[in-house]
């Protein structure tokens, strides 16, 4: 029996040229859920399962994706097996859907009904990670809320067990969607809220998405992965949705009193190698241009006159900037042991708090930069109002530049003991000017490319082409695009 976290999809998700396969894709099989009346489902994306609107209820979900069998179809070649049909989905055209998700009931001993997925268990002997099911004591298989800085796990069809921290909480992301499995043809953008980041080196890749993504204190679930890519500086950024909204949304798409809850055994710690997240030393690499140098030189001629050691600032010096990489910074250093409020600001410049003491500023002891976030977690009260500024701004600055894709709550890199709008910028249209603050409140920008989708494709086959003697159910042998994908909105069964 197959367990989960493995590679996986829609036996339908190819391209097709004339009559001949081009590519195809797949990405991760995900979970496993039940019902109200304990009927088993696999839970992944509506873009793995579902082919991202595209696809017809009962539609064989295969195992393992197209994209590791050559692209060659069960029906067509051998390599692959039908593990579940294809049952429902949340549609993305739907404005009234929050999520990127789709079921498939499962055959029968066709996956592990315990919902094992790979190297989520202990250490074994051999030095391996066993398999082992989520979490589920904790939340009665309904997951848990995810908090900043929580460090997660997931185990992907490409990148494994990989570990990251949440970086952003109620975020506000667009994310494109394609028809066809190269990215080439575009099917709609969808802005999603209340969505996670997480972000780690290393931590996902194409053929990741529908990975479930568990607290790695206890397994317990805390989202589904669908969307990511890197930054400027290569860190991984992942996003994901709630795991508990997931649940929610699918049982109201069935309705009829229908609830699903995940499968899983008592809560247990997850074994995870943790990558790390090199965001600040990233940041602090960057050289500064004359331009930003001048700007920093300005700025701390002013800021000499905050110095005041009993009012807490002991001293300030000149630095780079963690909340975006390549912008000057005042570094503002303050006695660890008092409550000093440290300007956002100064002239117009970002400002860097380093909590110290006189005796190690003496001595040379204290860096230029914050050692992570060794600060307390954001109060419930900072958190807040952080989340309520968001709120307020967040549709403006992505109608007015659509180069901003997403906008969520998190923490400063400049000062983890205040809150930061995450703002995330497409780094081919880049403004020419970026606010440090908005009504107030930091602001950190994550520069990269748009989000898109994270299944694996396959593009112009090596091997072999395949032929098809005849059009599959539900597709087109030709590009016309009055004919070919269209899109269906259908309610779960």
């Amino acid at each position: 029996m197959i367990k989960l976290g493995v590679s996986g999809g829609n036996n339908n998700d190819y391209d097709l040229s004339g009559n001949r396969i081009a590519d195809c894709c797949s990405g991760t099989l995900g979970a496993l859920i039940e019902d109200s009346g304990n009927r088993l489902y696999l839970l992944s994306n509506n873009h793995v399962l579902a082919r991202s609107d595209q696809a017809s209820v009962g539609d064989s979900i295969i195992q393992p994706g197209l994209i590791d069998n050559n692209c060659t179809p069960n029906g067509v070649g051998p390599g692959v097996t039908t593990i579940a049909t294809l049952d429902g989905w949340l549609p993305l055209s739907s404005k009234a859907t929050n999520a990127d998700a789709a079921i498939a009931q499962v055959a029968s001993r066709a996956i592990d009904a315990t919902g094992s997925i790979l190297e989520l268990g202990a250490r074994q002997p051999d030095g391996t990670l066993a398999a082992a099911p989520p979490g589920i004591s904790s939340s009665n298989g309904r997951g848990e809320t995810a908090v900043l800085d929580l460090v997660v796990a997931k185990s992907g069809r490409t990148t494994g067990l990989t570990c990251g921290s949440i970086t952003a909480l109620d975020l506000d992301v667009s994310v494109d969607y394609f028809y066809d499995c190269a990215e080439t043809r575009s099917y709609l953008t969808k802005t999603f809220t209340n969505q996670l980041a997480v972000s780690g080196n290393a931590f996902s890749d194409a053929g990741d998405s529908g990975a479930l993504l568990v607290d790695a204190a206890n397994a317990e679930p805390v989202g589904l992965f669908f969307a990511g890519g890197r930054d400027a500086s290569g860190v991984s950024q992942a996003i994901a949705n709630p795991a508990g909204e997931v649940l929610s949304e699918l049982g109201a798409q069935a309705g009829g009193g229908i609830a699903y809850n995940f499968v899983g055994a008592a809560d247990h710690p997850v074994s995870c190698l943790n990558y790390g997240d090199s965001t600040i030393a990233s940041a602090q690499a960057h050289v500064l241009t004359s331009v930003e140098i001048a700007r920093g030189q300005q700025a701390l001629a002013e800021a000499r006159s905050l110095v005041n050691p009993s009012g807490g600032i002991l001293r300030v010096a000149a630095g780079k900037s963690s909340d975006h990489p390549g912008e000057a910074a005042v570094v503002i250093y303050t006695d660890e042991g008092m409550t000093v409020t440290v300007p956002a600001t100064v002239d117009g410049v970002r400002t860097v708090a380093i909590p110290t003491t006189a005796h190690a500023l003496a001595f040379g002891q204290t860096p230029l930069i914050e050692a992570g976030f060794s600060a307390p977690a954001l109060t419930a009260a900072a958190l807040s109002q952080a989340i309520a500024v968001k709120q307020q701004v967040a549709h403006g600055l992505m109608k007015r530049n659509s180069a901003f894709f997403g906008v969520g709550v998190g923490q400063s890199l400049d000062n983890p003991r205040e809150a930061a709008l995450v703002v995330y910028v497409d780094r081919q249209r880049l403004p020419a000017q970026l606010p440090a603050t908005v009504d107030g409140l930091r602001t950190r920008y994550v520069v990269m490319d748009r989000l898109h989708v994270t299944r694996s494709y396959a593009a112009a086959v090596q091997s072999r082409a395949h032929c098809m003697s005849k059009p599959a159910s539900g597709r087109s042998t030709g590009f016309d695009l009055l004919d070919l994908f269209k899109p269906r909105s259908l309610k779960l069964n």
